[in-house]
């Protein structure tokens, strides 16, 4: 009866274990906090479409420049180039340019999210790829809606 006791005391030890780090820790592996659903294969919102509210492919301009106005304005505009990244005209500072934090990799890679560091920074993933620091944005966070919107964009082409 004891051995029985100690076995299931372990099985559920480990049991405990497993289950802790199957815990969801990326929007790739869950389902959001605004319970949009995460594809675990795109990374996107399963009901989202690639398009704006308008119909229309997404433009950085319309549809990405916005997201960063409202959320990166303390440490990536008006000048100011933290991590050598300014956002004023974001996309000449990111489409195509080779990122400081992984220089292997660019900032953004038309059509390939995951071949991009801003999108490993922003989905806090950089550090397997090779990167370095904190996740951003530093002192806020983006909404699942705005980090899809992200992923569609650069897989779409990162168009102008």
């Amino acid at each position: 009866m004891d051995m029985e006791v100690s076995v299931s005391r372990t099985t559920v030890a480990i049991l405990a274990i497993v289950l802790a780090a199957c815990e969801p820790t990326t929007q790739d592996d869950c389902v959001d906090c605004d319970d949009n659903q995460i594809s675990p294969f795109t990374g996107t919102d399963t009901d989202a479409s690639s398009s704006n509210d308008d119909g229309q492919p997404l433009s950085h301009d319309d549809d990405i420049q916005p997201i960063w106005d409202d959320k990166c304005g303390g440490c990536h505009l008006d000048g100011s180039d933290a991590g050598g990244v300014n956002l004023d005209d974001g996309f000449g500072a990111m489409v195509g340019v080779p990122s400081e934090g992984v220089p292997s990799m660019l900032l953004v890679s038309p059509g390939d999210p995951e071949g991009s560091y801003l999108w490993h920074k922003l989905d806090d993933t950089h550090r397997g790829v090779g990167g370095d620091g904190i996740a951003m944005p530093k002192n806020d966070t983006l909404k699942n809606a705005q980090l899809n919107r992200i992923y569609d964009w650069i897989a779409e082409g990162a168009e102008p």
